[in-house]
């Protein structure tokens, strides 16, 4: 693949996040080199829903989400191995994402971001693009989309793909939008030698209602078998469901339940060429499951179906190393 390649130090550099350790949608393209490496399994702390509440509109719930937040990242750190990188999709903010509560947000992740970890913030529905583009001093002129944060990178031999389905802060449906959609549907075209994994914050549970645009969002995966899975948050449960052969998985929350029967924490995943191995860590909530693992085998990639990857577009980005 023919892309220019400059040092992560300098990508970092030039979108004003050197020392932090984040690597945010919208930062452009983050392909990660380095020969046989990058196909090692890869290990992933996955969140979603966090709801930090840096301006106390949230009354007494807003000390139980900073708490949880905080317990969460304690426990990545005592991981074994630890997780390289950690995901948060989407609802970092309580209400409408005010610059405090993403103040508060890069504080509470700052130890992660200490221990190496890389950090990678996917937007949802009560979040503000540019509150939070201000909050890591990020330049949106380094965005492949025009108002919107997306990204992909290559981990443990999967390629990774952070969409943006925000529509606008408080506002509970979600949609990619046809740019976007055209976007990533190139980009998949490019990487069909290769699983594909998407990350996005609106859940598609339920005939995709929170997704306003799932039936043109659906065939565009289900046409190509290098998609193999999509995680999900917004509908603060943990849970799988399949389409086509693609697994669809719901992140638990990490800020508060749905209901009494689902659990708060993370997700800690390895990823690898074959299939990915889940493991709930349910630190509050319904902590039932605690410990639970499965292993999701990705579907197999047949060759005549795949889509020509044509040539790469002018807007491919960078790679990183």
């Amino acid at each position: 693949m023919a892309s220019p390649i400059v040092s992560r130090r300098l990508f970092l550099r030039q979108v004003g996040l050197l020392g932090t350790a984040v690597l945010l949608p919208g930062c452009g393209r983050a392909l990660r080199t380095g020969g046989g490496a990058c196909e090692s399994p890869a290990d992933w702390a996955l969140l979603s829903d966090t709801h930090v509440d840096g301006t106390g509109v949230a009354g007494d719930m807003t000390a139980r989400i900073r708490e949880r937040l905080e317990r969460v990242i304690d426990d990545v750190l005592t991981r074994r191995p630890r997780p390289a990188d950690l995901l948060i999709d989407g609802d970092l903010a309580y209400r409408d994402g005010r610059p405090k509560d993403y103040a508060l947000l890069l504080r509470l992740l700052q130890p992660a971001r200490a221990a190496g970890i890389n950090l990678h913030l996917v937007l949802g529905n009560h979040d503000h693009r540019e509150h939070l583009l201000q909050a890591i001093h990020a330049d949106s002129s380094t965005q492949p989309l025009h108002g919107r944060h997306v990204a992909l990178m290559d981990s443990g031999g999967v390629r990774l793909f952070m969409l943006d389905s925000l529509i606008r802060p408080n506002y509970t449906p979600g949609e990619l939008g046809a740019e976007q959609r055209n976007w990533l549907s190139r980009e998949l075209d490019w990487s069909s030698d290769r699983p594909c994994v998407l990350f996005m914050h609106h859940n598609t549970s339920g005939g995709g209602r929170q997704l306003l645009d799932w039936e043109e969002f659906r065939p565009l995966l289900c046409a190509r078998p290098q998609v193999k899975a999509v995680f999900q948050g917004h509908s603060h449960r943990f849970a799988f469901h399949v389409v086509e052969g693609i697994h669809f998985i719901e992140l638990p929350a990490v800020a508060y339940t749905a209901s009494q029967e689902q659990p708060l924490g993370w997700i800690r995943a390895r990823l690898d060429r074959h299939g990915c191995d889940l493991e709930l860590r349910a630190l509050d909530g319904d902590r039932s499951r605690h410990g639970e693992c499965r292993r999701l085998t990705w579907r197999p990639i047949d060759a005549m179906a795949v889509h020509d990857r044509g040539t790469p577009a002018k807007t491919r980005g960078r790679a990183v190393t």
